[in-house]
Parts: C-alpha cells; structure tokens; sequence
C-alpha cells in the first residue's frame, strides 16, 4: 500500500483532493472512498476512516473487503475499531529438520477443522484480534498445539512440526541387542553372535618356555605270561623258577 509508505502530509493531501474527484465515479467510486478512508486513517483521523469504512459496508454487504487483496487495507487497519471483522488466515505447515511443505496435516480447533493442501496451507477465518488454540496432528509426527492471533499487520502463519521418535525397542538383557533379533533375549552376550555369549575352549597348560603340549611316552601293558624255550614264564610268580634254574646251569656248563 502506497500510502503506508509515503505518509508526508503534503502527499496526504494531494491523495485526498485526486480521490474526492473520483468519488462520483461510477466505476471508480468504492476505491475512491476505500482510497479516501485510507488518507484520514494516516493522518490520524480515525473516526473519519471508520465513517468511509461504514458506507462502503453498507454499499457491497461487506463483499467489497471479502474480495479485495490488498493488505493492508482499511478494514484491517480498523480492526481494533471495529468488532466481528473475520479475516482469512493463511497457515503453512513445514517439517522442521527438512523445510519441506506437509499435505495432509489435520488442524483442528473448537469451531472448526480441516487438513492443509498439498502445498502445506491451510486458510482459517478468524476475527482481527482474537486467539484461537489449534491442534495439529500428522501420522509420523509429533502432535502439536499452536496459539495463532490474527493482527492487522499479520495475517500469515508459520508452523513447524517434528518427526515423531521411534520406540526404543526393548533389550531385556541389556546386551545392545534387541529382543526382536536376539537368540539369548535372557542372557548378555555377543552383538556379532545374534546377542548370545561366545563360549571359548579351556587352553592347555604349557611347560614353560615349550609352546607346543609335551607328549606323554606311551604305557604298555606288562604281559602275564613270558615264552621261552622250554617252557613258559609267568611274570611275577616262582612257578618252575628250580626247573628253569637247572637248565640255565646246565647250557652254561656245555658252553664252558
């Protein structure tokens, strides 16, 4: 809006004088007369504005200000001036780590509810002034609720909602396994061993200095019975020990 940057009183004049002849402009006569409203709520005479702001209600049934989109106009600036105004509040729905747009999003207030467009938005009409609490829920996101005040100068919202956290899932047995993957859900063990202990082999104890296991001499059975010529021997027992005896006294006289 022009004249909310140019507010010198010279300019408000020469606005005031070039919109008075319009004013009984046919095509021309509801924007001369928001144009003149205008120049006396700059110029700080706001009872005159609102007299502007009732004739142009009265000429268009308020249609006037539900189809302009210029912001700021007079029925925004007057709102504090004037009660029941209902404006239409755009609301822009983001994910808060990506930036990105949300469909789909369900908002949901007292008086009203509905879900935004594929582009984010959502446009919610709220009286100039007043708050209203909105809830704003979206599967995979974590609800939230939100105090949105329309104001003459601000009439677009911002909301951004967080990814919802994933459960933890349980691990019983503390091991940082969890119990949906782990083959010993009761007992600590390996993560690399689907979260059951690693059982290892008893070592075998060494000599010192010797690496590798000393082998043991083998045992061999001590046989009961000895063959001999002649006759027999058994291992242990005196049987024939005379008879043998004479016969070894006997080979060594022949040998002599």
């Amino acid at each position: 809006m022009y004249l909310a940057e140019y507010q010198d009183s010279n300019f408000l004049v020469k606005a005031l004088v070039h919109f008075y002849r319009i004013l009984n402009s046919d095509s021309m006569s509801l924007d001369a007369m928001h144009g003149t409203g205008l120049v006396h709520f700059y110029s700080g005479r706001q009872d005159s504005a609102l007299l502007y702001y009732d004739a142009i209600r009265e000429r268009t049934d308020n249609q006037f200000f539900d189809t302009l989109k210029m912001y700021p106009n007079l029925q925004s600036l007057l709102a504090r001036n004037v009660e029941g105004i209902t404006e239409r509040i755009a609301v822009t729905v983001t994910d808060a780590q990506t930036g990105r747009p949300l469909r789909d999003v369900m908002v949901i207030s007292k008086n009203s509810r509905g879900q935004t467009d594929p582009s984010g938005k959502i446009y919610l009409e709220i009286p100039l002034g007043e708050k209203r609490v909105y809830d704003f829920t979206k599967k995979g996101y974590q609800p939230l609720v939100r105090e949105i005040q329309p104001t003459a100068y601000n009439l677009t919202f911002t909301v951004q909602m967080r990814p919802q956290l994933p459960e933890k899932e349980r691990d019983t047995d503390k091991d940082g396994v969890p119990d949906s993957r782990d083959k010993c859900p009761k007992e600590p063990g390996d993560p690399k061993n689907a979260g059951c202990p690693i059982k290892e082999e008893p070592a075998q104890s060494l000599p010192p200095g010797d690496d590798t296991p000393q082998q043991q001499p083998p045992t061999f059975r001590e046989p009961e019975m000895v063959f001999v010529k002649g006759g027999t021997f058994r291992m242990g027992c005196d049987e024939k020990r005379d008879g043998i005896a004479r016969r070894m006294n006997f080979l060594f006289m022949m040998l002599r």
